[in-house]
């Protein structure tokens, strides 16, 4: 049997702009009007590229100023962040520059999502597209998404085309007919293990 590859993926933003929401909707398929993350919570999501197994680790916390002593703890070994911002809400776009800035430095060589939920209120949407993509343009990201937890519509796309892209990244060859290739890859079967030197390419990694 193949063994599954598996990567930490963490949910950055704002307080308010649905990352427990997120998080809940796609481990529970569920969702909770005002549920605010109130500490850390991780979900184990299993996703299939190319007719294999992948897993990603999801991890959930509050965007409170009192929990950023967690800050370098919840970063470390992380493969993805995704910049989660609210698209009825232009601030919290802007401030997922700090987070940004944390994830440079405390989560090496990593992909980076941008992610704007609440898309079922789009008669109060406040952020065209081309803002967004701006923002993923000068920060690096590897694509961006529109998704709204309350209906689900979106979320397990989103998460699949995440999935598709750490593959890409850390597990070129991770597909149905190269069972040798996968075979070799056993380092990056544990969470945020460190993935062999690739050439720089021309964006920030």
């Amino acid at each position: 049997m193949s063994k599954v590859l598996t990567w930490k993926v963490v949910l950055l933003g704002q307080v308010g702009v649905g990352k427990t929401s997120i998080f809940l909707r796609l481990r529970e398929n569920r969702f909770v009007a005002g549920k605010i993350s109130d500490g850390v919570d991780t979900a184990k999501l299993d996703f299939e590229v190319n007719g294999r197994p992948v897993k990603l680790e999801l991890w959930d916390t509050a965007g409170h100023e009192k929990y950023r002593t967690l800050t370098e703890q919840y970063y470390r070994g992380a493969k993805a962040c995704i910049y989660v911002y609210d698209v009825n809400n232009a601030d919290t776009l802007h401030q997922i520059a700090r987070y940004h800035k944390d994830a440079l430095t405390l989560a090496e060589n990593h992909l980076r999502f941008l992610v704007g939920n609440k898309i079922d209120l789009e008669k109060d949407k406040t952020l065209d597209l081309q803002t967004a993509q701006n923002f993923v343009a000068t920060n690096c990201c590897s694509q961006q998404f529109e998704m709204s937890a309350k209906t689900g519509a979106g979320v397990k796309d989103a998460f699949q085309a995440i999935a598709e892209h750490l593959v890409k990244k850390f597990a070129p060859g991770y597909d149905s007919t190269t069972a040798n290739k996968t075979e070799q890859l056993s380092p990056l079967d544990i969470v945020g293990a460190p993935s062999q030197p690739k050439a720089q390419s021309k964006c920030c990694e």
